[in-house]
């Protein structure tokens, strides 16, 4: 998709950090960290990308809040899934280390309706190439490649 697109296609308001449609989708993980806010809490946030099909490029993140129970129960099970190495997680700076580490890598996700919300699950870490829309057929060549010597250059040396 072409800039022009991407711009004319853009809304404006952060629609985009919002989970996609209930579903399951190929994505990258573009972004993941732990630190503590301003306020003083800790936080884990992972962001992903959809690499194709419908929804395509769209991103978003999934937040756990690290002073909850819950969120420190959710940030585990998504790090492990993620493929941190848990055990070596002591504080937050290991998690925000060890996270990092697994950015560029390609997940398959479940998005699930969940009342108002939407949660994000990772089935599995997609292996090989990612998902794309570009044909994986190689482009027809003619005849084998070709040979060249000098002879075939229709001009002399250039001498600097």
């Amino acid at each position: 998709m072409s800039f022009g697109d991407q711009w004319a296609s853009a809304t404006i308001g952060g629609d985009t950090s919002d989970p996609p449609e209930p579903g399951t989708y190929e994505v990258a993980l573009t972004d993941g960290r732990a630190f503590t806010s301003k306020g003083s809490e800790d936080w884990f946030v992972v962001e992903f990308r959809i690499l194709a099909g419908h929804g395509q490029d769209h991103t978003w993140s999934v937040m756990a809040n690290l002073g909850k129970e819950g969120g420190v129960k959710a940030a585990k099970a998504m790090s492990a899934k993620l493929g941190v190495p848990i055990d070596e997680v002591t504080c937050l700076q290991d998690l925000d280390r060890l996270v990092k580490q697994q950015v560029g890598g390609y997940f398959e996700v479940d998005v699930v309706q969940n009342g108002d919300y939407r949660n994000t699950f990772i089935r599995d870490r997609v292996s090989g190439e990612a998902a794309s829309d570009l044909p994986t057929d190689p482009a027809p060549v003619g005849g084998g490649p070709a040979t060249f010597d000098d002879d075939d250059i229709p001009f002399g040396p250039s001498v600097i």
